[in-house]
């Protein structure tokens, strides 16, 4: 009696996958290939963004580092800078930018 349950099982599947081997063959939808080349024609005409690009908060991400920079050079070197008080005039630009007459290499 145990020797025949396995044979059952087998039977059984063997039935289920002659079933399979009869299903005719799927076919796709009508127009397929048609909507297929047009979405990735679509895609084509977009053009290439890189990935990080696409994602909105990446894109928000780098440009709020791009501003955080930009602030923090701005409050460094405004706080560094030497300024003179005659700088609009051009005496006051002659007076910052005018090499010096002296010579600090030696030709002897």
């Amino acid at each position: 009696m145990n020797e025949s349950t396995p044979l059952n099982d087998d039977n059984r599947w063997e039935q289920r996958f002659s079933q399979l081997g009869e299903l005719p063959p799927e076919t796709p939808r009508p127009f397929f290939y048609t909507r297929l080349q047009a979405r990735l024609e679509q895609q084509q005409a977009t053009g290439w963004t890189p990935i990080w690009l696409r994602r909105p908060a990446y894109a928000l991400s780098a440009f709020g580092l791009i501003v955080v920079l930009n602030a923090g050079a701005l409050f460094y070197y405004s706080d560094s800078a030497t300024t003179t008080d005659d700088v609009t005039t051009y005496d006051g630009f002659v007076a910052d930018y005018q090499p010096t007459n002296s010579i600090d290499y030696v030709n002897e």
